[in-house]
């Protein structure tokens, strides 16, 4: 079975701009980010390794974005 970038799971980018957002958010961010690096290592194709692991990265800065925005004390 080949998995593709284009599949979806990990395509889904909430916009987190001018967000409060909470700790579930950054859990969440997280939990695609590791589910993304999960499926690069699945990947039977440099090409598709390679999206996964970009899509890996956009997550994480996703929850650390996420994070600078939380409310002091959060």
């Amino acid at each position: 079975m080949k998995i593709r970038a284009s599949a979806g799971l990990c395509m889904r980018f909430p916009s987190v701009s001018g967000v409060v957002t909470t700790e579930t958010d950054v859990e969440r961010f997280r939990r695609e980010a590791k589910e993304c690096q999960q499926l690069a290592e699945r990947a039977t194709s440099p090409i598709d390794q390679e999206a996964w692991l970009r899509l890996e990265d956009d997550w994480i800065k996703l929850a650390e974005e996420a994070e600078k925005r939380r409310p002091a004390g959060a």
